[in-house]
């Protein structure tokens, strides 16, 4: 697929994490649109799984990622409290938890 037509649609896909991760979080930006793969550039997947992230002493992020581990959105940073309370949400909700190395962009 071509950069920009990857672009174009992983950018839609990653507004619809976005959207998804505002139903639980006050706050959450998107983060990756595409992937590099062998033989090209994809747009992020349209599954959404969620992965938990220390950032700092008792701060954590939740971010919404496809089943390759590429964060299309991420949420500002969590006390425990509110991480705990989220992550219980999203379970309710039927959103799994992603188990892999989880790819941020930076």
């Amino acid at each position: 697929m071509q950069y920009f037509m990857a672009v174009r649609i992983g950018e839609q896909v990653a507004a619809r994490a976005q959207q998804r991760l505002l139903n639980y979080v006050p706050s959450a930006l998107v983060a990756m649109i595409v992937k590099e793969k062998g033989d090209g550039f994809q747009p992020v997947g349209e599954e959404d799984l969620f992965a938990v992230l220390p950032v700092g002493d008792d701060e954590y992020i939740i971010a919404l990622c496809d089943s390759d581990g590429y964060a299309k959105a991420i949420s500002m940073h969590l006390s425990k409290e509110e991480m705990e309370k989220t992550v219980e949400k999203m379970r309710r909700d039927g959103i799994q938890e992603f188990s892999g190395k989880v790819i941020l962009p930076i």
